[in-house]
């Protein structure tokens, strides 16, 4: 299977969850995490379909099928920064989107 590490971790980093808590999220250890992201093992089909949908993201994206995360996956007539804000409520809720409201109401 060509499953491109450097995209698990990218695309992890980009939703703001950490290898502890996405190994939480997928029953897995982050050890386990930890290796796929590393290229020191390459996941089950069964585990990267679990991952893909925790994170959100095309398998066809992290098997180098396509260089759009969002293909075949929910409504890609979002842009960038309502899919930022989305993934912040799927993840924190309303509280997230209103400290990130309030953080880019202030300038940081």
């Amino acid at each position: 299977m060509p499953f491109h590490a450097e995209r698990l971790k990218e695309i992890r980093q980009r939703r703001g969850i950490t290898q502890r808590e996405l190994a939480a999220l997928c029953g897995i250890s982050d050890t386990q995490l930890s290796r796929y992201e590393n290229e020191k093992m390459e996941p089950s089909l069964g585990n990267l379909e679990t991952i893909c949908r925790q994170l959100h993201v095309s398998i066809d994206y992290l098997l180098n099928l396509t260089d759009d995360p969002d293909k075949n996956y929910g409504n890609n007539t979002l842009d960038p920064i309502e899919q930022d804000m989305l993934e912040i409520y799927r993840r924190e809720g309303w509280a997230g989107v209103a400290r990130i409201s309030v953080e880019k109401l202030s300038g940081r």
